[in-house]
């Protein structure tokens, strides 16, 4: 096989972290520039676009009409316009007006349901769908924000305990609280997890394990109910070690939505305190658990494994994602460590801190 030619690979080995660092500075700078949204009767989500042929406030146009009523110019007053998008307003970054930030209101009418609620899946789904994504018209696009007033903001019903909620929870206070993971990941029975498990619980400065995300709930040589209660008797055992530090086992259900419920009641009467997932493979599934769980008088945590880190992070930002899973429900998740220079998880730097 011939190399490629020097053109190509030059091409090919553009630093995307690089480029997508100096985007997120030039576009945060100018959202902080711009006027608050109105937001009584819309959200507001902004874009950072890069078109062929149109300007950014043109690609808002573009945004509204294929992400919104599929209506140009609908008749002022009607239910149509009423579920039709509008541009807010853009800032170009170039002389050419091909490249910037555009904003643009959806409106609530075509988003909430009978009840008034909204769901990050809908949103996202609008926000961020193909008519944004997958024009060729537009060489590079990416939803950065979303603008909710705060009533809408409350229709989400966010996480049970949250950092300090745990703390609570566990009786840790203001002890130096660790978390940690299972090793092996997966290719272990039961009898075999509860050893491991044994060894981390008898360390009073964890406060915190989860299974593995590689561990599925189905499988038949370790299902989820079966592990979660060789688990717990290991813990048990280590009672006295702990002292009165509790502990917060986090148990992995991520699997086909048809499935999620199912493996959820397993696992919880089984009676285990937590769960994780991976929540972007299975969309929905955290607010859906949350549901769920609302009326239990101590309804489990929730690790949101991968909250925000993602494939969708090059067209959706990782702080867009991170909002919503908190809204839907998690209460804690995984982030990297921030040091100077790169370090070994994305994300780093600026996109960090906004996270």
């Amino acid at each position: 096989m011939k190399y490629l030619d020097n053109e190509t690979l030059a091409i090919i080995r553009c630093d995307l972290d690089r480029r997508e660092e100096l985007i997120r500075n030039a576009v945060y700078d100018v959202l902080s520039q711009m006027d608050e949204p109105e937001l009584s009767e819309s959200i507001v989500a902004s874009y950072f676009v890069w078109a062929n042929s149109l300007t950014p406030g043109e690609v808002g146009e573009e945004i509204c009409y294929h992400m919104t009523s599929g209506v140009r110019n609908p008749q002022a007053g009607s239910l149509l316009d009423a579920c039709t998008g509008k541009v807010v307003d853009c800032v170009c970054f170039d002389k050419e007006q091909r490249c910037g930030v555009v904003r643009v209101a959806f409106p609530l009418k075509m988003l909430q349901d009978d009840s008034g609620n909204v769901y990050s899946t809908d949103i996202l789904h609008i926000v961020a769908g193909a008519g944004i994504l997958a024009l060729l018209e537009n060489k590079d696009s990416k939803l950065v924000d979303v603008a909710m007033s705060d009533e809408v903001l409350r229709r989400f019903p966010g996480p049970a305990y949250g950092a300090e909620g745990l703390r609570k929870l566990t009786n840790f206070g203001d002890r130096v609280a660790f978390g940690t993971i299972l090793k092996p990941c997966t290719g272990i029975t039961p009898e075999e997890e509860a050893k491991i498990i044994y060894q981390s619980s008898a360390n009073p400065l964890f406060m915190f394990i989860k299974e593995d995300e590689n561990f599925l709930p189905g499988v038949p040589f370790a299902r989820v109910g079966a592990r979660v209660k060789r688990v717990l008797e290991a813990i048990e055992r280590t009672k006295k070690q702990r002292g009165d530090a509790g502990l917060v086992f986090a148990s992995h259900v991520t699997s086909a939505p048809h499935l999620i419920g199912d493996y959820v009641r397993e696992a919880l009467d089984s009676g285990v305190n937590g769960l994780m997932f991976s929540e972007y493979y299975c969309g929905g599934a955290v607010r859906m658990v949350r549901e769920m769980t609302k009326d239990m008088e101590f309804p489990p945590a929730i690790y949101g494994h991968n909250g925000g880190i993602t494939a969708r992070t090059r067209h959706i930002y990782r702080e867009v994602l991170d909002m919503f899973a908190r809204l839907d429900g998690i209460d804690i998740r995984q982030t990297a460590p921030l040091r100077a220079g790169m370090g070994l998880l994305r994300p780093f730097g600026l996109e960090w801190r906004k996270c």
